[in-house]
């Protein structure tokens, strides 16, 4: 009885041993396997080339003072205009690309009738005002120049034949299609410090000029 106790005890022993080898060798093997695994994610990682992005250049646009869109003209939809000192411009793809269209250079500003977007006004540094009633294709002066150069130029929503003309050191001036010619805005207004430029307040029937040394100064328009 006693020697089999002792084999049982042998046989336990050997059972131990065993697992505690199997238990290193395994131990032993997921470390390596994972090791051999790292070479290979490095491999990949540097051998991926990212491609370049590939980004879109458009076309500069004009190098003119002023752009304006037609209005709201399934014909139109897309067309843009430009006064540059190249002349008139205009787009038929929202601005990716520009062909040259008729009127005079150094165009500096630009009107547009919203009613009819084939008419444009153009005017430029010469002090020259034209009229175009076919897209810009050909040009008619309104009449005599002014003596500087013409740098605002808006349709007046009240009446669209007439349009309202900003001249550098000479005012603002509403031109009468009947009279043809202009009538110069805002008595007392100081003409010799306006810079040309100004903006229209349609709803309220003014003008905000802007002057050099005086300010922002408005001019009433009244009802007509």
């Amino acid at each position: 009885l006693q020697e089999q106790v002792r084999e049982v005890s042998r046989m336990q022993g050997r059972t131990h041993q065993s697992r505690w080898i199997l238990t290193f060798l395994f131990g032993l093997c997921v470390p390596l396997s994972a090791w051999g695994q790292i070479p290979q994610a490095l491999t990949k990682g540097g051998d991926q080339k990212k491609e370049p992005s590939k980004t879109k250049v458009q076309e500069k646009s004009p190098d003119g003072p002023e752009i304006a869109p037609t209005k709201d003209n399934p014909e139109q939809r897309g067309v843009l205009y430009a006064a540059t000192e190249r002349g008139l411009l205009q787009s038929d793809d929202s601005g990716s690309s520009w062909r040259r269209k008729g009127g005079p250079r150094a165009a500096l500003s630009l009107a547009i009738d919203a009613q009819a977007p084939r008419t444009l006004w153009l005017g430029t540094r010469a002090g020259d005002v034209l009229r175009s009633t076919d897209g810009g294709a050909t040009f008619a002066p309104l009449g005599e120049p002014f003596e500087n150069a013409v740098k605002t130029l808006v349709v007046d929503p009240a009446s669209p034949e007439e349009i309202l003309i900003g001249v550098a050191r000479e005012g603002v001036f509403r031109w009468n299609p009947r009279s043809r010619q202009g009538q110069l805005l805002g008595e007392g207004f100081p003409s010799s410090a306006f810079r040309g430029v100004f903006a229209l307040d349609a709803r309220n029937r003014k003008l905000w000029a802007a002057t050099e040394g005086a300010g922002l100064q408005t001019l009433d328009l009244g009802d007509d």
